[in-house]
């Protein structure tokens, strides 16, 4: 399960929104964001969210659709 795994990793559920898992670690964060099917990933390391979805495509099926360009029928 996705959300195990996740604070296995050490994120945490948000209060206010149970679908975002935040991770912090020093000055870096990453947010992650489920939607339905889809996952939404951001961060302020690059080094540290290509660790984090590395080890996530290796637990799970990860398909990589590059940046987020659309979101809830609003285009970013």
């Amino acid at each position: 399960m996705l959300k195990s795994a996740l604070l296995a990793w050490g994120f945490v559920n948000s209060k206010s929104d149970t679908s975002l898992f935040i991770y912090r670690n020093g000055h870096s964060i990453v947010l992650l964001l489920i939607y339905v099917d889809d996952v939404i990933l951001t961060g302020n390391n690059k080094l540290l969210l290509t660790e984090f979805v590395t080890a996530l495509d290796k637990r799970f099926a990860l398909k990589y659709l590059d940046h987020l360009n659309y979101f809830l029928g609003i285009s970013l």
